[in-house]
C-alpha cells in the first residue's frame, strides 16, 4: 500500500470513529479538518470523498457547522479584491467595509484550511470537487482581506498624520501588503493573523511613503526629543561600545519615562531609514502627535513584540533564554551582557555569544520561511 493510500485509510477511520461517537453524517468541514491535518492532495480528497459517501457518513446535502464561516454565509458579505484595491480615493463603501467583524481563532483556522486546500486546485479543475475547493479558497482569500480592513484603516490613518499623503492613499497601499499577508500565512503555526499581517501592512505603507519621496511632519519638540536621543546614545556607546544602550539605560540618561523612551527611539528608526530618500524634515508644522498617537505607538511596539516572541519561542530552551535576555524580549526595558547571562550558565561569555549567534542564525532562516523580509529581520535584531 503507497503512502497516500495510508493517509486516505487513516482519514476514512478517523472519520468513521467520529461519525460513529456523534452518531451522525459528518460535515464538510469536519472532513476538510481532517483532510488538511493529513495533507491530502485534490485526489486523495476526492477520493476520501467518494469512499465516505459510500459508507453513508458524509452528505453532500449536510448543513454546515453553526458558526463556521462558510462559502455561502460569506457570500454577498466579501467583495471582489479588485474592488477594495482602487487607484486614487477610496470609494464611498468604504465606512461598510470597516464594519466587518473581526475573526476569531477559530473562523482564522477555518479559512486558513480552506486556502491551503486550494492552493493546488484550478478553476477550470478537472472535477466538480477541484473547482469548489478553488472557489472556496478564493472566498477565504476575500473574507481574511475583508475581516481585516480596518487593521489596515487604522494604520494608514496612523502614517497619514505623520506624512504628507492621505490616509486614503495609504490604505490603498496597505491593502496590497494585507494581500501579500493573506498569500504568506500559515495556519499551521497558531499565529494570529492580524499580528502576522502588521509586518505585511506597515512595510506597505512605509515604502510608499519612501517611494513617493513625501515628507515628514513632526513638530519642533519632536525633533528634538530625537537629537537629544541620538546624542543621549552616542554617549552611552561611547562609554560602552560593546552594548548597545537599552531603553531602560536612555530612559535613566534623559530623564525620561520608558514609554516616551520607546516612542521617541521609533520615530527616530523611521527617520534613519528614510531621512535619504525625504526632502526635508517640515518642522513648522502645524500639526502635532497626539495622545492616541502616541498609544498607538506603544501598542505597536507590543504587538510586534508578541509576534516576535512567538518565533523564538521555538528554540531550545537556553538559546531562547539566551535571545530573549540578550534582545529584552521580555520588555522589561533592559538587555542583559554577555557576561550577565553567561555568569548564571556558568559558562564563558564568549559561549553565550556563540549561543546567540547560533540562534539567531536560526530565526533569520523562521523568519524567511514564514515569508518575513530579512531586512526586517534584522532591523529587530541588528547590534
Amino acid at each position: 500500500m503507497s503512502e497516500g493510500d495510508q493517509q486516505i485509510k487513516q482519514a476514512i477511520e478517523w472519520l468513521e470513529a467520529d461519525s460513529a461517537r456523534k452518531k451522525r453524517a459528518l460535515f464538510r468541514e469536519e472532513v476538510e479538518t481532517v483532510a488538511a491535518a493529513l495533507e491530502l492532495t485534490i485526489p486523495q480528497q476526492t477520493e476520501l470523498y467518494e469512499a465516505l459517501l459510500d459508507k453513508q457518513i458524509y452528505d453532500d446535502d449536510c448543513e454546515e457547522l453553526e458558526g463556521d464561516i462558510s462559502s455561502d454565509s460569506l457570500g454577498d458579505a466579501i467583495p471582489n479584491v479588485e474592488e477594495l484595491n482602487l487607484h486614487g480615493k477610496v470609494n464611498s463603501s468604504l465606512r461598510k467595509l470597516l464594519e466587518h467583524k473581526v475573526l476569531s481563532a477559530q473562523e482564522e483556522q477555518i479559512l486558513g484550511q480552506k486556502i491551503d486546500l486550494g492552493k493546488d486546485a484550478f478553476s477550470d479543475g478537472s472535477n466538480a470537487l477541484e473547482k469548489k475547493i478553488y472557489n472556496e479558497a478564493s472566498q477565504a482569500r476575500e473574507g481574511f482581506i475583508t475581516c481585516n480592513l480596518r487593521l489596515v484603516w487604522k494604520y494608514a490613518v496612523y502614517y497619514s498624520e505623520i506624512s504628507t499623503i492621505d490616509a486614503e492613499d495609504l490604505f490603498q497601499e496597505g491593502i496590497l501588503g494585507l494581500v501579500k499577508a493573506v498569500e504568506k500565512f500559515d495556519y499551521k503555526r497558531n499565529l494570529k493573523f492580524s499580528t502576522y499581517a502588521v509586518w505585511w501592512i506597515r512595510q506597505s505603507i512605509t515604502r510608499s511613503i519612501i517611494n513617493n519621496g513625501a515628507t515628514i511632519r513632526l513638530p519642533v519638540y519632536v525633533h528634538n526629543n530625537v537629537s537629544q536621543l541620538k546624542k543621549a546614545k552616542k554617549l552611552l556607546l561611547a562609554d560602552n561600545p560593546l552594548e548597545k544602550p537599552s531603553y531602560e539605560r536612555l530612559a535613566d540618561e534623559l530623564n525620561w519615562n520608558l514609554d516616551k523612551t520607546i516612542f521617541i527611539s521609533q520615530i527616530s528608526a523611521l527617520e534613519t531609514s528614510s531621512l535619504s530618500d525625504f526632502e526635508e524634515w517640515q518642522l513648522d508644522s502645524i500639526s502635532s502627535l497626539s495622545l492616541k498617537d502616541y498609544n498607538q505607538s506603544i501598542l505597536e511596539h507590543k504587538s510586534e513584540l508578541s509576534w516576535v516572541q512567538s518565533v523564538v519561542d521555538q528554540l531550545d530552551p537556553r538559546t531562547k533564554d539566551v535571545i530573549y535576555r540578550r534582545f529584552d524580549l521580555h520588555d522589561r526595558g533592559l538587555e542583559e551582557t554577555l557576561e550577565m547571562i553567561g555568569q548564571d550558565y556558568d559558562i564563558t561569555r564568549e559561549r553565550i555569544r556563540q549561543i546567540e549567534a547560533k540562534g539567531l542564525e536560526k530565526l533569520r532562516k523562521k523568519f524567511i520561511d514564514i515569508g518575513i523580509n530579512a531586512d526586517n529581520f534584522y532591523d529587530r535584531f541588528d547590534r
